[in-house]
């Protein structure tokens, strides 16, 4: 969309002239560690920007009613985020993050907002590193409270979004267009192949918007990644991690699409399609099992020698 692309031309320029104007700032105070600095910074800034130009273009188009209509529940989100950062510079004794509130929030926003993929990814892979350093690094009491309150209010927003979406019943591309994608990604070309990803994204993004299941699963995976780098884990250990995260992951999305088609293979009740859907969410329960028992074999040494 052409408001996403100015979003990002507008929010990106404004980025790179606050980071500069803070890089000069870093180096004339002498700063040790200027790269953990800007790696911290960086992505809730761009995120921050970006979203922000976003809110102020469709503003101007759109005027103060329909802004307040369509990005009322985001807007209203902003103020709770606000309000605790007012809190806590008021009052020294609440100690929540303003990074890891902030981040799994704005990242959730640039989902919902549909802008391109690796903006969401740049967000979610500064939340993960603002986390390694709060907990693993700084070890201070704010990283946890201000995670749980990110990841609530993203998750808020996702709700909302999806309830919205449907109530607006918004039409999609036709049959048709979808086949003709299809065919066209048959060919052995670059356009083609990025087209398969952007399809593969859609995907993801359907599965993720339209199962509760795939909520919990991203909600365990942020509180595994987190822990892991707060114990330190080995790289042997994360293989395995990130093994049974993946699992799970594509367990879940396998049983979404055969929920899908068997909708529209059987949309009137039939036992033998209530037999396949149960079937299929066996495969997710085992897979979840299994990821439960890796990660129970490899935190409890970590845990049990935390606890001596």
């Amino acid at each position: 969309m052409i408001r996403t692309r100015v979003s990002l031309a507008f929010g990106g320029a404004a980025w790179i002239l606050v980071m500069a104007v803070y890089t000069n700032a870093l180096i004339v105070q002498g700063r040790e560690s200027l790269a953990i600095a800007l790696a911290y910074n960086a992505p809730i800034a761009l995120l921050f920007l970006v979203l922000a130009a976003e809110i102020a273009i469709y503003f101007l188009v759109h005027g103060v009613r329909r802004t307040l209509a369509d990005r009322g529940p985001m807007l209203a989100l902003w103020l709770v985020g606000c309000l605790i950062l007012f809190l806590r510079l008021v009052t020294p004794r609440i100690e929540v993050s303003g990074h890891m509130t902030w981040l799994p929030l704005l990242s959730a926003q640039s989902f919902v907002l549909r802008f391109p993929a690796w903006l969401t990814a740049f967000g979610l892979a500064g939340t993960l590193f603002a986390a390694w350093l709060k907990f693993a690094v700084f070890r201070g009491p704010s990283g946890a409270p201000g995670l749980f309150v990110g990841i609530s209010l993203a998750l808020v927003l996702l709700i909302v979004s999806r309830r919205a979406r449907r109530a607006n019943a918004t039409a999609e591309s036709s049959c048709e267009e979808d086949g003709t994608g299809m065919n066209e990604n048959n060919t052995l070309t670059f356009t083609g192949r990025i087209r398969s990803v952007r399809f593969a994204v859609r995907g993801i993004r359907t599965m993720v918007t339209s199962q509760q299941n795939a909520w919990i699963h991203a909600a365990a995976t942020v509180v595994v990644v987190t822990a892991g780098a707060f114990v330190g884990l080995s790289w042997p250990e994360w293989c395995w991690i990130v093994l049974a995260i993946i699992s799970v992951w594509t367990a879940e999305a396998l049983n979404t699409a055969f929920e899908f088609l068997t909708d529209v293979a059987s949309p009137n009740f039939h036992p033998i399609a209530e037999k396949a859907k149960d079937v299929a969410a066996g495969a997710v329960l085992v897979s979840a099992v299994g990821a439960t028992i890796i990660g129970i074999l490899v935190f409890w040494p970590r845990i049990a020698s935390l606890i001596d």
